[in-house]
């Protein structure tokens, strides 16, 4: 994803899909403010993928208990979190692990 789909010289995934995704449309936009994500502030869900920030160009996949995988494209950075929190979804807590990984790979961009 945050190579363009492209992994050692193989083009797996379109870029044009993750270009997509990115991107999104009004329906992205519209089917992100009907889910129980809305409250988060990304800025849409297309293609299986909360779109946190189009134009830092931050994705994320979301699972129940707390489980994330974070990509940041210009950074170059995936951070994937596996957690066995005891409640399906936990707001405050996926929250504070979307500042974790936004602070680290604001700091490994710039080291």
């Amino acid at each position: 994803m945050i190579q363009d789909g492209e992994f050692n010289g193989e083009q797996v995934v379109p870029a044009r899909w993750i270009q997509d995704t990115i991107a999104g449309d009004a329906s992205s936009s519209k089917c992100y403010l009907g889910s129980e994500y809305a409250e988060f502030g990304f800025s849409h869900y297309r293609n299986q993928v909360w779109v946190k920030d189009s134009s830092k160009q931050q994705m994320l996949a979301l699972g129940i208990h707390g489980q994330i995988i974070y990509m940041n494209k210009p950074a170059q950075v995936v951070i994937v979190k596996l957690s066995t929190q005891p409640e399906h979804v936990n707001m405050q807590l996926f929250m504070e692990a979307f500042v974790a990984m936004d602070s680290i790979a604001e700091h490994l961009q710039r080291v």
